[in-house]
Formats: C-alpha cells, sequence, structure tokens
C-alpha cells in the first residue's frame, strides 16, 4: 500500500476544494509557506512520484518549484496528480527570472 506524501496527512484536502499545493523539496516548503499560508505537501525530486498517494481528488494543484527541478520530474509529477483526480495541475518555476520578477 501507497502511503502519503510527507505532510500529506497534515494537508488532508476534503474533495472539491479549490487548491492544493505540492512543494518541490524542503527549499521550496519553507519558501512557499511564507507566500500561500496553506499547508502543502512536500515532492522530493529523488522520488518517484508514483511511490505516494496524493490526496488530491477534486483539487487544482499547483507545483511550487523554487529549485528549479528539470521538466520530465515535473511532468512525472504532474500525470500521478492528475492519476490522483486532481482536476487541473500548474507548475511555478520560482527560479524563472520572469516569474520572480512578477510574484516575488
Amino acid at each position: 500500500m501507497k502511503k502519503l506524501p510527507p505532510y500529506g496527512r497534515q494537508a488532508a484536502i476534503p474533495a472539491n476544494n479549490a487548491t492544493a499545493y505540492v512543494f518541490v523539496d524542503w527549499f521550496s516548503w519553507e519558501h512557499g509557506n511564507q507566500i500561500t499560508r496553506a499547508r502543502g505537501m512536500i515532492f522530493l525530486p529523488n522520488e518517484s512520484p508514483s511511490r505516494y498517494t496524493w490526496p488530491v481528488r477534486g483539487c487544482g494543484v499547483i507545483i511550487m518549484d523554487y529549485v528549479g527541478t528539470p521538466i520530465n520530474v515535473i511532468a512525472a509529477l504532474a500525470l500521478e496528480l492528475k492519476r490522483s483526480g486532481a482536476e487541473a495541475v500548474h507548475h511555478v518555476d520560482f527560479t524563472d527570472e520572469t516569474i520572480k520578477k512578477n510574484v516575488g
């Protein structure tokens, strides 16, 4: 049986909640919580996203990435989140200078 990702139990999202956050790496979790003030799960990019049960059914998901994760890793995570029932998945790469300038 698959386990929840780090902080998955605390961030368990009720069905049809507007947004769930997945932070890539601990660094992203620390920085992202300052912006979102929301509880989020952590995805460690050296692990397979299929290793976990993602509690995102009926939610939109924002992947918060402050570490510049390779796009193939983000794609694998997004696919697993969709398989877990996410309505939509968006990736915000805060290492992109355009994003930094506009978001902070």
